[in-house]
């Protein structure tokens, strides 16, 4: 009998102490919410422009005092920001990887080589006289 008692008591102080908090928030999980994480009773909006700047006219207005002056749109912070890319992206790849103004095949035929006959001429000229086929090369280099 004894210890069905105690075993009273004890659920009833347990119960007791889990009720204590559940009393703070009587008034309901906002009002509990509004005292804890901040005086947020104007909504959450107000509270994100109070913890996270001043962003009342809007994430766009926020984002370009913190990202840099892009009010003339992303394009322009872009070209302000990776080179002087007004005329388009060619312009700017023209302007940094070589005058590559002809295009690429002119490009490569300036730096890899005088390949402007096509890669035949090129390899015959870099890899032996292979102007009668691979067969003749062979004939004379593997003998």
């Amino acid at each position: 009998m004894k210890t069905s008692s105690i075993a009273l008591i004890i659920a009833a102080l347990a119960i007791g102490a889990l009720a204590i908090p559940n009393k703070i928030r009587a008034a309901g999980d906002e009002a509990w919410k509004e005292a804890n994480l901040d005086r947020r009773a104007a909504g959450d909006e107000a509270w994100k422009e109070a913890n996270l700047g001043k962003r009342g006219a809007g994430d766009e207005a926020w984002k370009e005092a913190n990202l840099g002056r892009r009010s003339a749109g992303d394009e322009a912070w872009k070209e302000a920001n990776l080179g002087k890319r007004g005329a388009g992206d060619e312009a700017w790849k023209e302007a940094n990887l070589g005058k590559r103004g002809a295009g690429d095949e002119a490009w490569k035929e300036a730096n890899l080589g005088r390949r402007s006959a096509g890669d035949e001429a090129w390899k015959e000229a870099n890899l032996g006289r292979r102007g009668a086929g691979d067969e003749a090369w062979k004939e004379a280099n593997l003998d």
